[in-house]
């Protein structure tokens, strides 16, 4: 039997994963209530976390290894906070003595068999612990990745329920306009800072909240 996962907490409880990963870290933006009810089904149903704390290895233990793939942009203005992601994913794996291994696809690369053979060559060869996707890839191919290794999505949604996404919520925004719209609420503003680098993130979490 499959352990339970926070899918199947917000599936039960009617709630967004969003806020099944807040109860369970009881965010205090969230009511008392909520952060109890969450609580108590995973309790009933035996669900463990992942720990978010960092493991304190030993100096001389080999670094782990960490792969950041560099899907297809779905515009090339995406491209502009690359350097600052990457850079980031640096910053972090120097803290945790961890190595990163960029691999980036050309446009197309990533869906083709001969694609999946030189991501997953290079895998075995290089002995990835886990994987950061940067920008979208066939859902096939993340499927795959996913039966094998840790993966988190950055910027981009994955339908696969293993996948942890570092970006907007969409499906989140899309139950709270709904839930307001239950309430008999209809003229909801939506506002956004202006930001100086284009802002398509901001176009997309609009896109959820119309």
């Amino acid at each position: 039997m499959r352990a339970p996962s926070q899918h199947l907490l917000a599936k039960r409880l009617k709630l967004s994963r969003a806020t099944v990963s807040r109860a369970l870290a009881n965010h205090p933006a969230l009511s008392a209530e909520t952060r109890a009810k969450v609580q108590a089904l995973a309790t009933e149903l035996g669900y463990r976390g992942t720990p978010t704390r960092s493991v304190r290895r030993p100096a001389d233990a080999p670094p782990l290894k960490l792969g950041v793939l560099i899907g297809d942009p779905l515009v090339p203005a995406d491209q502009i906070a690359l350097p600052e992601i990457l850079e980031g994913i640096r910053s972090r794996a120097r803290l945790d003595r961890a190595e990163v291994d960029i691999l980036p696809f050309a446009p197309g690369e990533t869906s083709p068999l001969a694609g999946r053979r030189r991501l997953f060559g290079h895998i075995r060869t290089e002995g990835w612990r886990g994987a950061l996707l940067l920008y979208p890839f066939p859902e096939a191919s993340v499927s795959m990745l996913a039966d094998k290794l840790s993966v988190v999505s950055v910027l981009h949604e994955c339908a696969d329920e293993r996948i942890d996404t570092v970006d907007t919520d969409h499906g989140a925004v899309r139950e709270l306009v709904a839930r307001l719209v239950a309430l008999g609420h209809r003229r909801i503003g939506f506002a956004s800072w202006r930001y100086a680098a284009g802002g398509l993130w901001a176009s997309r979490r609009f896109a959820a909240y119309a």
